[in-house]
């Protein structure tokens, strides 16, 4: 979706982004801007969260050392009487579609859109986003949990520097490294083969955040039109895991998005 490339976008000013990533999705048909591109991929997922707490149980007086008063008292695993947990569990297994409508390209090469879940269990209000050329996400922190991770991910290889200049040669790749202030975040591609304007990379995902003692993994594959400039098919899976004093929350995603709507390939 590179401007040179793609004449239908709207390109605007970049004061003016920060305004339209925060103002609520168009809802009436007289909105000034209108889409200019709109695409909708078919999405199946499934969502799997174990959280973990722990159960009281009786101490078990721990001595270390040989002729020493104990110095430790505590709960020993596997001891009798020892650590034990209650663990809950939760999940989804949903298909439906994510819908984007392209609202503007910006000046240095980001993105608006409108972006919306619609798939049981997994059902969001449109959300208006702003897109970096690098695939930096923004969006109104009132609108954070209308968000999906899938959604997210989307967004991400919608940016239209995503490929860019990026090598075609299979076994080459590149690394997009966000990390910062207390972040790791790296995402790896590497191309798998490539034919006229589709190329099939390898992708993984490291995350981490130290202040909230959480890290994310995720490995999978992308189908990318260098051409349209968009993601044709994705399938990936997560796992996340997330530590509170009292707690561990531990997640699994699958994913599977596939293109089946694209209003600028009707035009072509």
């Amino acid at each position: 979706m590179r401007s040179t490339s793609r004449p239908g976008l709207l390109v605007i000013p970049l004061i003016v982004i920060a305004a339209l990533a925060a103002a609520p999705a168009p809802a009436r048909a007289g909105d000034l801007l209108k889409p200019v591109r709109t695409l909708v991929y078919e999405v199946a997922l499934t969502v799997g969260i174990v959280h973990r707490t722990p159960r009281a149980a009786p101490s078990t007086l721990v001595t270390r050392g040989i002729g020493r008063a104990a110095r430790a008292q505590g709960v020993v695993p596997g001891a009798p009487g020892g650590p034990s947990e209650n663990v809950s569990r939760a999940g989804v297994e949903t298909r439906g579609t994510i819908a984007v409508d392209v609202i503007a390209a910006t000046g240095d090469g980001g993105l608006v859109a409108d972006i919306a879940e619609t798939a049981p269990g997994r059902t969001h209000a449109k959300v208006r986003l702003a897109v970096s050329h690098d695939g930096s996400v923004v969006a109104d922190p009132k609108f954070a949990n209308d968000i999906t991770e899938e959604e997210v991910s989307l967004a991400r290889w919608l940016a239209r520097g995503f490929y860019s200049d990026h090598p075609r040669e299979a076994g080459t790749g590149w690394t997009v490294d966000q990390s910062g202030s207390g972040v790791v975040a790296a995402e790896h591609y590497r191309v798998l083969s490539a034919a006229d304007k589709r190329v099939t990379l390898a992708y993984s995902l490291e995350q981490s955040e130290s202040a909230t003692s959480s890290a994310l993994t995720r490995a999978g594959s992308l189908v990318y039109d260098t051409g349209f400039v968009v993601p044709i098919s994705a399938t990936y899976e997560g796992q996340a895991r997330r530590q509170t004093f009292e707690a561990v929350d531990e997640t699994h995603t699958s994913v599977v998005l596939k293109l089946t709507a694209d209003s600028f390939a009707k035009k072509s």
